[in-house]
Order: C-alpha cells, then sequence, then structure tokens
C-alpha cells in the first residue's frame, strides 16, 4: 500500500511531482498541469497586450536606442555627435544592436511584451506565495483581473482623461516619476528583474535572486542601490539561516556581480575635473531632469499617498519573511532623502535615492490587493452568495471588456503617430538624406533622429552623461535656442553660418509659419507643417 505524499503548501500547483522511488533521489520527474499552465500563460499575455506600449521610437527611446541604433547602422545615425559619446547602457545599447540587425523592429515589441508577462507573472506568483492564493480559486483570477487593470492602458486613460483628479492616482509609478514599467521599451525596464529576484528569495533561491539583481543593474546602474538594499535582506536571512561565513560568501558574491557596472560608470562617467563636474552636474539638476532630481520640484501630494501605500503594506508584511524586504529599502531610501534634503546635495540627488519606490510602490500594491481579495473572501456576503460560475463569468467579460478597450486605446495610439504634423517630413529626410548630412532642427522636435535615421545638431529630449559631453550639450542647445528664438533675420542668419561651421549643419528644419528662409539656402521641402531647407552649394559659410 503506497501513501500520497502531500503536496507542500508552497508548492506551486501548475506543476506536480511525481511520487519518489526512494528518499536518495535528487529530483523527482514532473508532471505538468498543461491547462493550468495554459491559462496562466494566456493570462500573462492578456496583461501585457492590456497595459500596451507607444509606438517605436518614441518617448525615452530616443536617448536609449540611439547608440545601438547607430552600431546597427540604421540611416545615418554613425554620425549623429550623441551616438559619439560615451554609453551609459551599454549592454542595453548590444541589445538593441543585434535585435535590429538580426530580427528587424518588430522584435522590441515582442521583447517588451515577453518582459510585461514576465512581470505579470513574477508578482502573481509573488501573491500565490505570500498569502497562500491558490493558482485554481477564483480569488487568484480576481486578484488577477484588479491587477491587469491597474496596470492597463484603460486605467491611465480614465485617470488621465476621464477622471480631473488633484493627484497623480498611478499607484504602479513611484516617486519623481520614477517607474519600472514604462510606455516603450528602455533599460529602466530591467527593473522587472528586481521584482524576479524578490520571487527566487521567498522560494529561497537565493543565488538566482542575486544573479537577477546584477542583471537589473548591468542594464541600469540607477538599480544599484535598491539591488545593494535587496542584497542586505537577503545577505542578513543567510546569515541567520546558514551562519556568518556563508553570509560573507553571499556578500562577496554580490559585490563580484555588481563591480563591473560600477567600474564602468566610474571609468566612463567620473570628474574630469572638479569644477567641469559640478557644472555638468548643476546642468542636470536645475535644467534637464529636476523633475526627477529635486524634490523640491518633484514632490507632491501623489508621492505622499504612493508613501502611504507602501507604509501600509510594509504594515501588513510584519513579521513575515517579506517585512525586510520593503522596510530596509524604504529606510535607506528615506534616509538618503533626507539627507539630500537637508545637505542638497547635487551629487546624492542625482543617485535618485528615491528610486527604490519604483519596485517598491507596485509591490505594496500587490500586497494590499491579495489582502483586499482575502478579506472579500471571507467577510463579503455577496461573494459568498453570489455562485461560482455567476462570478467566473463577470471576470471573464470584465476581462473581455479591458482587451476591447485597450485594443481601441492602441489602435488611436498608432493613428496618432501616423498623423504626427512631422511624419511627412520624417518621411521625406529618410528618403533623400545623405551619409554626411547634419540638421538642425527645433530643440522639441525629439522624434526626428530616430524617426528619420538623420544626424542632428542637438535636441532637448536626448543628452549624453560624460560631464565635458553634457556640457558641449548645453553649449549647442543654448546656440539652437538663441537661432529659432531669434526674429531678427540678420542676427539670425549669423547665428546659423556659427552653427553650420561649428557643427557642420547642412539643413535646417522650421515651422511653416516661421518664415525663417535665410539667404544661401534653398527650400527643399514644404506641407504646411515644417520646412526643410538646405545650403546651397555654392553658399558661402
Amino acid at each position: 500500500m503506497h501513501c500520497q505524499t502531500p503536496r507542500a503548501d508552497n508548492q506551486p500547483t501548475f506543476v506536480k511531482h511525481s511520487q519518489p522511488k526512494h528518499i536518495g533521489r535528487l529530483a523527482a520527474p514532473l508532471k505538468v498541469n498543461w491547462p493550468l499552465l495554459g491559462s496562466l500563460i494566456l493570462l500573462t499575455l492578456v496583461f501585457a497586450f492590456t497595459h500596451g506600449q507607444h509606438p517605436l521610437y518614441s518617448s525615452n527611446q530616443n536617448t536609449y536606442f540611439l547608440h545601438g541604433l547607430a552600431d546597427a547602422g540604421m540611416g545615418a545615425l554613425h554620425n549623429d555627435w550623441l551616438a559619439q559619446t560615451a554609453d551609459p547602457f551599454p549592454l542595453f545599447s548590444a541589445l538593441v544592436r543585434y535585435s535590429y540587425q538580426y530580427c528587424g523592429a518588430w522584435f522590441f515589441y515582442a521583447l517588451y511584451s515577453a518582459l510585461l508577462a514576465l512581470y505579470c507573472f513574477t508578482m502573481l506568483f509573488i501573491a500565490h506565495f505570500q498569502f497562500k492564493i491558490s493558482w485554481r480559486s477564483q480569488s487568484f483570477y480576481l486578484l488577477a483581473l484588479m491587477w491587469v487593470l491597474f496596470h492597463s492602458a484603460s486605467y491611465s486613460y480614465l485617470t488621465g482623461h476621464g477622471l480631473a483628479m488633484a493627484v497623480d492616482l498611478n499607484p504602479t509609478v513611484g516617486l519623481a516619476g520614477q517607474y519600472v514599467l514604462g510606455p516603450v521599451l528602455q533599460p529602466s525596464v530591467f527593473g522587472i528583474f528586481l521584482l524576479v529576484s524578490i520571487a527566487f528569495y521567498v522560494r529561497q533561491a537565493r543565488v538566482y535572486a542575486l544573479l537577477c539583481l546584477a542583471v537589473a543593474v548591468a542594464m541600469h546602474s540607477s538599480y544599484l542601490l535598491s539591488a545593494v538594499s535587496l542584497a542586505l535582506v537577503y545577505c542578513f536571512d543567510f546569515y541567520t539561516t546558514k551562519g556568518g561565513r556563508s553570509a560573507a560568501a553571499y556578500a562577496a558574491l554580490a559585490s563580484l556581480l555588481f563591480a563591473p557596472g560600477l567600474i564602468y560608470a566610474v571609468l566612463n562617467f567620473g570628474p574630469s575635473s572638479a569644477v567641469t563636474f559640478s557644472e555638468a552636474q548643476q546642468i542636470l539638476l536645475e535644467q534637464r531632469i529636476p523633475h526627477h532630481a529635486d524634490p523640491r520640484h518633484w514632490f507632491g501630494w501623489d508621492d505622499v499617498a504612493k508613501l502611504i501605500l507602501i507604509l501600509s503594506a510594509t504594515a501588513v508584511l510584519r513579521r513575515t519573511r517579506l517585512f525586510a524586504v520593503l522596510a530596509l529599502p524604504l529606510g535607506i531610501g528615506a534616509l538618503l532623502t533626507l539627507v539630500q534634503v537637508v545637505t542638497a546635495s547635487t551629487s546624492l540627488a542625482l543617485l535618485f535615492p528615491w528610486r527604490v519606490s519604483a519596485f517598491l510602490t507596485p509591490l505594496a500594491l500587490l500586497i494590499l490587493l491579495s489582502r483586499l481579495v482575502l478579506f472579500a473572501k471571507s467577510k463579503a456576503s455577496a461573494l459568498k452568495r453570489l455562485r461560482a460560475p455567476r462570478l467566473t463569468i463577470a471576470i471573464a467579460v470584465l476581462f473581455l471588456l479591458l482587451i476591447a478597450h485597450n485594443a481601441v486605446i492602441t489602435a488611436k495610439r498608432f493613428e496618432r503617430a501616423r498623423k504626427d504634423p512631422a511624419a511627412a517630413l520624417y518621411s521625406f529626410v529618410k528618403r533623400h538624406m545623405q551619409a554626411t548630412d547634419v540638421y538642425l532642427i527645433p530643440p522639441g522636435l525629439e522624434d526626428f533622429r530616430l524617426q528619420s535615421g538623420a544626424a542632428i545638431v542637438v535636441d532637448y529630449k536626448s543628452h549624453p552623461y560624460r560631464d565635458k559631453e553634457l556640457i558641449d550639450w548645453w553649449e549647442r542647445l543654448r546656440r539652437v535656442r538663441g537661432f529659432y528664438d531669434n526674429e531678427d533675420p540678420s542676427e539670425a542668419a549669423i547665428l546659423l553660418r556659427t552653427i553650420a561651421r561649428e557643427y557642420s549643419a547642412t539643413h535646417y528644419v522650421v515651422p511653416s509659419d516661421a518664415s525663417m528662409t535665410l539667404p544661401g539656402y534653398e527650400v527643399l521641402f514644404n506641407d504646411g507643417h515644417y520646412t526643410l531647407l538646405q545650403r546651397a552649394r555654392k553658399s558661402e559659410e
């Protein structure tokens, strides 16, 4: 007579172990519950679809894709001065380069969809493991529905258009507008691996947890503080369970994994001189990213709401292994933020200690939603009276409505991109540019570079990170703004000649209503939105 081995509470139900034939066996054969696994995969794909993506080569991709696409040979980007500056995200640029070369642009959408699916599965796994919410239960799918809703384009639409709110109600975005998931594929998305690391940690797979932290840091160095905070949690856990020697070895492994990214940053973006470095930092803090780096600029009631969200989730997790996962990063981030506010340290501001909230905020949301679902299951009489089939149908219908609404929103996004007033200009330049052409454009025309594949003088969106190069960017931007803001044709002509000489500009773009056709230039394109002019061949600089 054989006794059935009971399944451990923390064993995922979509994978079953067959009965081992003898105790000394290292691993029992796996039997996969394919229907359940298929439903979970479908759920993560629904999440990826309803989250949505913006059209390619927009938003932050204008900055983060440049080096990779230039190396891949897209258009004339290799001639762009910014593509020749130090690359702050070399691994991400390599990913962009080889994806574009061997797979094509479609792969960027597919890759981000896969990362979104991984994020959804990871977070729901944490809820299943921490709160014992069965994968098969209606409570799990109710949680999944709420999780999909808060991340969906529909929710963003309602809070951004349908509801007039005084605070930002997006509970998946951290303080200072810092986030893990954004509208497009970019390095910050690999902050997902911070959360994957936490999932491995709760399963006590500490080495895998550490490797995931290393992935996040390698792809985006500003996750170093978050990764170090979590590694400290893991090290302390190692110390309490395995002893000091094991904890020391684990800490040494963490240092070894984090060191390459830190060394690369120091060697490539360290101070060239104290004065130059200070000037570059001030440009970043005061001119380019005060909305991310200066608490006096970004702190508001929405940040208070998110802090309350994180603190509430931390309180819920007291006396659990996950408590330290929230409490220690929160404490370190809060302490360093307080130091920055008191000292007004520019260097500390640009380390973004509040960025720990980028992964803490969605994790806190997951925890509170999980507790809400469990509370509803045990207390809500309406749910008790509602028959299971009806609840299942209601959840399914809501999923379908979300999918349909997000399909409409996504279609509208791509339609707006096609109707962009500058789209015809991008297309014309892409067809007619020469390898040596350099375009002077309005600083706010941030999509021009990647949409056309042409080299430009400068724009406001994309900037380098090395101190001397950042100062050069600011000087370029100052001169270009001076040209476009100048209403005197003779002075504008002098500024244009200076820009053409200093930065090898061969063309310039102006809004069609600006009437800035200057001597020595001929009109190549005018569609009523933008006018493109080329330096005449016989003109003297």
